[in-house]
């Protein structure tokens, strides 16, 4: 019997990619580990899809806060990464296995809730820089 040496996995944060063009292949849906509380006050657990993220372009900054505020991150173009995602987003994918392209945005604020995190149809300019890009991809 063969077996394949461990894989390094790069996973991230989606809220990384706020602003960025990104291609999303969702794989499956999960319970979050993380509870939230409802607003009677119930505690539950969401779903939130496992996906790869593709960033169509360089994606870097820091860490605002939490246990790793301070630490720098770095995507390159084209390299996929795992990520978990639990906001609207989520709604806007196609089924397991399909990619699609969109760019991550704050959408419109409603009934005093805070502004949701989105995909931002891609413009005819984001099509070809996606297809440059990922000419090559499987």
């Amino acid at each position: 019997m063969e077996f394949n040496a461990p894989v390094k996995r790069t996973s991230a944060s989606f809220n990384h990619f706020m602003g960025k063009l990104v291609v999303i292949v969702p794989h499956e849906v999960v319970k979050s580990t993380f509870s939230k509380t409802s607003q009677k006050g119930e505690v539950y657990f969401p779903d939130q899809t496992i996906a790869h993220l593709i960033p169509v372009e360089l994606t870097e900054g820091t860490i605002a806060q939490g246990a790793n505020a301070g630490k720098a991150f770095r995507y390159e173009a084209g390299e996929p990464v795992l990520t978990y995602i639990g906001v609207k987003a989520r709604t806007q994918l196609g089924d397991f296995g399909t990619a699609t392209l969109g760019r991550i945005v704050k959408g419109e604020a409603k009934n005093g809730a805070g502004a949701p995190t989105v995909l931002a149809d891609p413009t005819p300019e984001d099509l070809a820089k996606a297809q440059a890009l990922l000419s090559d991809f499987d």
